[in-house]
């Protein structure tokens, strides 16, 4: 198995909050660690890619912020 680029992690993670507002299931969908994903959303947000409200902003989970 291949390693994924910056890129395609990148695009992996934004394609999966499209359908996902939960970081822990973002976490899952992307199968990446939960370090490298708050790095990943950080940089995101930061890139205003995605907003920050729109990322971990259901019942009680964890926000991103």
């Amino acid at each position: 198995m291949m390693r994924r680029g910056r890129l395609e992690i990148l695009f992996d993670i934004l394609e999966a909050i499209e359908t996902e507002s939960n970081p822990t299931n973002i976490m899952f969908k992307t199968r990446i660690c939960w370090n490298i994903l708050k790095e990943k959303l950080d940089f995101i947000v930061k890139a205003e890619l995605a907003e920050p409200k729109l990322l971990g902003g259901g019942g009680g989970g964890k926000s991103i912020s």
